[in-house]
């Protein structure tokens, strides 16, 4: 048994840093596997579980279905599997974010910052851009840019709402053919992407 220094993830129900004097035997007789997961993955399951089962579970109970969803991780075919989903115990502010990450991950929501020309029409004719695409604006940041920027160019952000990860990349390739340079937010765990 091995006793870690620390450790960090969104599932601090099992975020032991060793197993238990009385349960670590009974893993060690009855357990063939132990597996990991990301946190991102278990981002995912907690919003696929809030989203088609309506199943509020906090980390450490979607651990075996974010397991389960990972391509190549666990060979079951032709068996019958049994998830414990449980522990309906999770912060509500922390849920929030879980879900505002989740969506973004799987592309269902796009981050995008971009410079255009201050003069009428602009904006315009980039939201009609992405309007043409069917997409939906959730937010929209339109101001003079503190960076190092021509003075007669305002920076824009915009937080869209889109299909899947492959209507994000759709959007990415008009806007960069239409001469637009982009940063998209990615968010903390996958980091910005630039085009130009």
């Amino acid at each position: 048994m091995r006793t870690l220094p620390t450790i960090t993830t969104i599932a601090d129900g099992i975020a032991l840093k060793s197993p238990g004097e009385l349960t670590f035997p009974i893993i060690r007789h009855l357990v063939d596997r132990v597996v990991t997961v990301e946190d991102e993955e278990t981002m995912n399951a907690i919003l696929l579980l809030q989203e088609r089962c309506k199943l509020q579970v906090e980390g450490a109970g979607a651990v075996g279905l974010a397991a389960l969803l990972r391509p190549g991780l666990l060979n079951l075919a032709g068996k019958e599997v049994v998830v414990l989903l449980s522990g309906g115990n999770i912060d509500m502010n922390l849920l929030g974010g879980f879900i505002a990450h989740g969506l973004l991950s799987q592309g269902r929501i796009a981050i995008v910052r971009t410079a255009i020309e201050d003069r009428p029409g602009e904006l315009n004719q980039l939201l009609t851009c992405i309007a043409e695409l069917q997409i939906n604006v959730r937010e929209l940041n339109y101001l003079p840019t503190m960076q190092a920027l021509p003075v007669q160019q305002v920076e824009v952000t915009l937080k869209l709402e889109t299909r899947d990860r492959e209507h994000v990349e759709q959007l990415l390739a008009v806007l960069h053919r239409r001469g637009y340079a982009l940063t998209e937010i990615r968010g903390p765990m996958t980091g910005p992407r630039r085009g130009s």
